[in-house]
């Protein structure tokens, strides 16, 4: 009688499957591996400890399993030909998506629209109206950028992401959006948001965050890693199912977290103070349209005229290189990596090697 062989699914984190890698290697059982995907793999080049982890356990499959099948996956990749050299992989791409992305830059009070397919820079952007919602004069104070004039065209029917450049903006965003919105807004799944409270008050043993308290209510919510693992997942059920219509969040939400949105708004084209990426960009906006709910979705990117011609790059340049992690913070990355293989006796150095090496 032939028994059948157990197999396994692992759905995990970049250092976890590092952990299981090293795992295998130590009870020689790496070759049992067949499959590994890895989905963002842009995330090689991020310049930090989570590249290198990524590079690392890439590089031991590569080197110590040449059974093991590797998959990577990513909508943001300009050097292809490398990483293809690096994986000793071929190439697969297309450009099918299911829902078709209209993007538009906010500039002051003037909306444009991104033409992908332009030639130069001064084509890129079509001018498309000057917005005037009918604001109050202690609206326009309080909302200079009219951000509620843009969520509201869209919630509470539909959803809507608003990708903000720091956690306290996000906090600050949403409420400012809710002592904005129509007080109307309070009776949209009533029950469902009492519902919710209720649960997060439970989980946070009798408390909640008096900002999630306030904008709960409206269907509106913050998302960033201030925030625990148990109240991240009730707020993630809770927009998927319709009763959240609006998530402040930080970058974090687009890499990897499933929450798509009829229309994604970008606060801001800057992460803290720094501009953002052209892949970073392309992540964000990424989340606009759901399939088999929506025919198009649409992300509006905010700016003042003083950065107009520092989003260029953003909205229509190149790629950014992905290069090896490694090297961050002096090497760290590097040295990790050999005294990694070392202890798993993948290689051996002289003790003279490892001080020369740290």
């Amino acid at each position: 009688m032939t028994m059948r062989r157990k197999r396994s699914l692992y759905v995990c984190t970049i250092e976890k499957a590092h952990s299981l890698v090293n795992c295998l290697i130590e009870m020689n059982s790496l070759h049992s591996l067949g499959l590994v995907v890895v989905d963002e793999l842009h995330m090689l080049g991020d310049g930090g400890s989570r590249g290198a982890t990524l590079e690392m356990t890439l590089s031991k499959l590569k080197y110590l399993s040449g059974g093991t099948q590797i998959i990577g996956m990513s909508a943001t990749l300009h050097n292809i030909a490398d990483l293809c050299c690096f994986l000793s992989a071929e190439l697969y791409t297309n450009s099918f998506r299911p829902v078709k992305l209209k993007e538009y830059v906010k500039v002051g009070d003037h909306l444009f629209e991104v033409n992908q397919g332009a030639l130069s820079s001064e084509e890129k952007l079509s001018h498309i109206k000057m917005l005037s919602f009918p604001y109050k004069a202690e609206q326009k104070k309080m909302d200079p950028d009219q951000l509620m004039g843009l969520v509201t065209e869209v919630i509470p029917e539909h959803s809507c992401l608003v990708f903000c450049p720091t956690k306290k903006n996000c906090e600050n965003v949403a409420t400012n959006l809710c002592r904005l919105l129509p007080k109307e807004m309070r009776q949209v799944q009533l029950q469902a948001r009492r519902a919710l409270y209720t649960t997060l008050m439970h989980e946070g043993n009798g408390q909640v965050c008096p900002v999630l308290r306030y904008t709960i209510q409206y269907g509106v919510a913050y998302h960033h890693s201030g925030l625990t693992m148990d109240e991240r997942k009730l707020i993630e059920e809770a927009y998927s199912a319709g009763t959240l219509c609006l998530l402040a969040c930080t970058s974090t939400l687009a890499a990897g977290v499933n929450l798509p949105a009829k229309r994604v708004i970008l606060r801001s084209p800057y992460i803290g103070n720094r501009l953002l990426t052209r892949s970073q960009y392309k992540q964000m906006v990424g989340r606009a349209g759901r399939a088999g709910l929506d025919t198009s979705g649409e992300s509006i990117l905010v700016t003042q005229a003083a950065d107009r011609e520092k989003i260029a790059d953003i909205i229509g340049g190149s790629f950014e290189n992905c290069t090896s992690s490694l090297l961050y913070e002096d090497g760290k990355g590097l040295q990790a990596f050999l005294l990694s293989t070392i202890g798993l006796k993948v290689i051996t150095l002289t003790i003279s090697a490892i001080h020369a090496s740290s």
